[in-house]
């Protein structure tokens, strides 16, 4: 009986370490090793979309390579340099600017490209500044305004104080050639098919017009009766949609305080009760997002005249 139950007992062991050992060895040498190979296929998997969008992006940075060298200066130096002066020239006489000048920066010659700075300031109204700038938008050059400045000349006039940044750009393996731009490139530029009357908001409101003053009025004799304050709201006004850099910004003016912000997409503004999110910037308006829903506010307009975007 009680080798019997040795056996028994032995048995059970020896198929308890058979379990194990066959556990063991299919981990060791089946579980692992597929373990193993998945790890190593995803991973490899990775690296091939990584690849993927490594070669398109590629593929779209010798498209636009291709494009640029086409709109790129000469890439002879002094010439470049000769043919866009020559075009600030004829763009500040055509549009009539006044006491004009035009400096060339120092050339910056970097890699892959070389870098042309000017600087042209003047005397223009607001009339004519649309169109030059219109002009300079419109053109398929590759060139770009990296500053503006604009001062006021005197009250109740339209012309201002011009100060114009711009950077013209050569690529190396552009194509010599002795004008600015070749005959085969085709017309439009950024501004695609928008018209130079569609930005006639810019002189006829007169965004650098001096602010009028806020009506304070008498003290109220006792039999008259009061005068309404205006509401904060109705003070608070859109005064300019610019480019900086390479996105738009949102100007906005406190004639109460003389106080003014600016606002960039995707930021919060809350002011004189209003509070919502900048969702677009456009060049004659800006849109909010208030409770989930978009009011308009055009440029030179009050907070007071916000609409809802239907």
């Amino acid at each position: 009986m009680t080798n019997r139950r040795e056996k028994i007992l032995v048995g059970v062991i020896a198929l308890l370490a058979a379990v194990y050992l066959c556990r063991f060895l299919g981990n060791r040498f089946v579980l692992e090793p597929m373990r193993r190979q998945s790890i190593l296929s995803d991973q490899l998997q990775r690296e091939i979309r990584v690849k993927e969008k490594q070669l398109e992006t590629v593929r779209i940075s010798q498209s636009d390579l291709a494009r640029w060298r086409e709109r790129s200066l000469t890439p002879d130096v002094p010439s470049a340099q000769t043919q866009y002066e020559q075009y600030l020239f004829e763009l500040v006489q055509k549009h009539g600017v006044g006491d004009w000048v035009v400096e060339p920066g120092t050339v910056l010659k970097e890699e892959h490209l070389t870098r042309f700075p000017f600087r042209v300031t003047g005397q223009i109204t607001l009339h004519d500044l649309t169109g030059l700038l219109y002009e300079i938008y419109q053109n398929q050059l590759l060139h770009r305004v990296r500053r503006l400045q604009l001062q006021r000349l005197s009250d109740g006039e339209n012309e201002v104080r011009v100060v114009l940044n711009l950077e013209a750009i050569s690529v190396q393996g552009a194509e010599e050639r002795s004008e600015l731009l070749p005959a085969t490139l085709a017309a439009g530029g950024p501004l695609g098919d928008s018209a130079l009357e569609d930005f006639a908001i810019i002189s006829e409101r007169n965004i650098l017009s001096p602010l009028l003053p806020i009506p304070i009025p008498a003290a109220p004799i006792a039999s008259s009766p009061s005068i309404a304050q205006p509401a904060p709201s109705e003070l608070i006004r859109l005064t300019g949609t610019p480019f900086w850099g390479d996105s738009r910004q949102a100007w906005l003016h406190d004639q109460r305080n003389n106080a003014s912000w600016v606002f960039e997409h995707g930021q919060k503004i809350e002011l004189a009760g209003l509070s919502g999110t900048l969702a677009s910037i456009e060049q004659s308006h800006i849109e909010l997002l208030i409770n989930g829903r978009r009011w308009s506010l055009r440029l030179n307009d009050t907070l007071q005249q916000i609409t809802e975007v239907d």
